[in-house]
């Protein structure tokens, strides 16, 4: 689908790109003319005439609205950006009578779209009506936003906290949907133990800055690949580095097959409080298509031997692999649901670009359907919708939602909506600078390849001190 705009800012162009990608797999041979933007500041009236060719059909459509009274330039901007979108969403959605869950919300965090509104002091009734009649976003979508939003409370995080990242790019093997460049264990020992040098070089210099820059740790969270590739002997070598009694310190636990008793007493004897199983479906056939070599029955045998630590316990699972039917899907629900963890994350499948299943270019099917129904049926059995992100390419437009039975997993909330600074290590880590006064954000990223990671080492370092020393 082709789109253009007569306009040269730069986000009309983009923005209305994203709002066309929304339709273009269904409908090629598809041209989007947004003909006339006008904005009228006397009246605050923003208009738009857009155009659509599709094959021997055309037609032309106009939407008009007004902009809240008494807003500055830069709300005026965000509310020009967000009915620009809305209003080709709504004449593609006219054209070919179709529709999407999240409507024009084409952002990552639609959470944050919300917050905005309720910030300028918008009414609960004016925001719904904002989200379903503006940006065409559906009734059960704005009722999660708003189940989220009270599930997080206040966010009043002080401009001194930060929360530490920790990468380890390493996995027993490669899952088809995966693009990260994780090496897989089985050809890379030899690098995993080198790479261990070189992370805790960096996590040392990443506390020097903590300290330094007189910064509050609020928690750690130790992600990849999968952590626990490591064994216990070098989960010991990289913890032992860390400080003591963080009040939320994270490890993904992805892989059952990496899972030993010997690590979570590890884990548990360094303060780590939360742990991530994820078993991203329960049945065997699927795991062996997406390139897992664990089965079923070793995530419940993972889960009982965490059991006796007392650690909170995360699953992931993934809504949309290949092959899966609505009934699969609820089986793995029900059955992940026995297993009583404290928090379930729901991903929708997404094809990124990279990964495997790039290649084999699957049909979304259900996926829709599986989302609502793990909303319908954790919600029913109380456990709370905390945190939500959007990718590109999710099947069906879906989102990736977090849901919890107890207080919601800090370092998730905070790096989802954007209001804490982040010090990352390790390849691929990204680290981010947050103004709350302003709003500013800032992001640093080290390289994801293993070798150029070490190699640019010590400029790596300076180059992240300097990042926390410098006034957003």
């Amino acid at each position: 689908m082709q789109y253009t705009t007569n306009q040269t800012e730069e986000f009309m162009v983009k923005e209305g790109k994203d709002v066309a990608q929304l339709f273009s797999p269904f409908f090629e041979e598809t041209t989007c003319i947004h003909q006339e933007n006008t904005y009228v500041a006397q009246n605050k009236k923003y208009t738009s005439k857009i155009q659509i060719f599709h094959k021997n059909k055309q037609k032309l459509y106009t939407f008009s609205h007004f902009l809240p009274k008494n807003c500055s330039f830069l709300q005026e901007k965000s509310f020009i950006k967000a009915y620009h979108k809305a209003h080709l969403y709504w004449a593609l959605k006219k054209f070919f009578h179709t529709s999407f869950a999240w409507g024009a919300l084409t952002g990552i965090h639609p959470t944050m779209v919300v917050r905005k509104l309720i910030q300028q002091g918008f009414s609960k009734q004016k925001i719904v009506h904002q989200l379903h009649s503006v940006y065409g976003v559906s009734h059960q979508k704005i009722k999660m936003l708003f189940q989220i939003i009270k599930t997080q409370g206040a966010l009043q995080v002080p401009a001194n906290h930060v929360h530490l990242y920790i990468h380890i790019p390493f996995c027993p093997s490669k899952c088809m949907y995966c693009s990260f460049l994780a090496e897989e264990l089985c050809t890379q020992k030899h690098a995993l133990q080198k790479y261990i040098l070189y992370i805790k070089q960096d996590i040392l210099n990443a506390l020097w800055v903590i300290k330094q820059q007189n910064l509050t740790l609020q928690s750690i969270y130790f992600g990849g690949g999968t952590p626990t590739t490591l064994s216990a002997e070098q989960l010991e070598d990289v913890l032992s580095i860390l400080p003591n009694n963080i009040p939320e310190f994270t490890v993904e636990a992805g892989r059952p097959d990496t899972i030993t008793k010997e690590k979570l007493q590890v884990l548990k004897n360094y303060g780590v409080t939360r742990i991530c199983i994820n078993p991203q479906t329960m049945h065997n056939q699927t795991l062996q298509t997406i390139g897992r070599w664990h089965t079923a029955e070793q995530i419940k045998e993972a889960k009982l031997l965490a059991q006796p630590f007392g650690f909170e316990i995360n699953t992931d699972l993934i809504a949309g692999l290949p092959n899966e039917t609505e009934a699969m899907f609820a089986s793995t629900l029900q059955q992940v649901l026995a297993l009583k963890p404290h928090q379930i994350t729901v991903h929708t499948l997404s094809v990124k670009k990279g990964s495997p299943l790039e290649k084999l270019q699957p049909t979304p099917t259900h996926t829709k359907r599986m989302v609502t129904r793990a909303y319908a049926y954790l919600t029913k059995h109380h456990y709370k919708p905390y945190y939500m992100y959007k990718q590109k390419n999710m099947f069906d437009h879906q989102e990736n939602i977090g849901y919890t039975k107890t207080k919601p997993c800090l370092f998730n909330v905070h790096t989802m909506e954007e209001c804490a600074s982040v010090i990352a290590c390790g390849a691929g880590a990204i680290s981010k600078r947050v103004a709350l006064e302003t709003g500013k954000i800032e992001r640093l990223a080290q390289p994801k390849d293993i070798t150029l990671y070490q190699n640019r080492f010590e400029e790596l370092m300076q180059k992240r001190a300097e990042f926390f020393n410098k006034k957003l």
